[in-house]
């Protein structure tokens, strides 16, 4: 349950950031929000992670770091997506050190 209301409210959080969205390609959107919720997942486990902290975080995490750089590579020269995606880090999935 605790896990839910954490979705819920990244998804709520999330659109008070759709202005600062609009403008930018659909599949710069999707991994701004699937990424936001991963981040979020990130920062709200605690010291001691339950396995369904970290079930959800690895489910939500997933495949962001490698979209983070096909996007990075992808949008190189749109100076609006890349600042945008530059404030992500590179590298949040386990086991991708």
């Amino acid at each position: 349950m605790k896990v839910f209301a954490s979705i819920i409210l990244c998804l709520l959080a999330s659109a008070g950031t759709a202005s600062a969205k609009q403008g930018l390609p659909a599949d710069a959107k999707a991994f701004i929000s699937s990424r936001d919720l991963c981040d979020h997942l990130r920062d709200e486990v605690s010291d001691h992670p339950t396995s369904e902290d970290i079930k959800s975080i690895n489910d939500a995490c997933k495949g962001t770091d490698r979209r983070l750089a096909s996007l990075k590579s992808r949008y190189r020269d749109d100076k609006a997506v890349m600042q945008r995606l530059s404030a992500y880090e590179d590298r949040v999935e386990a086991g991708t050190d």
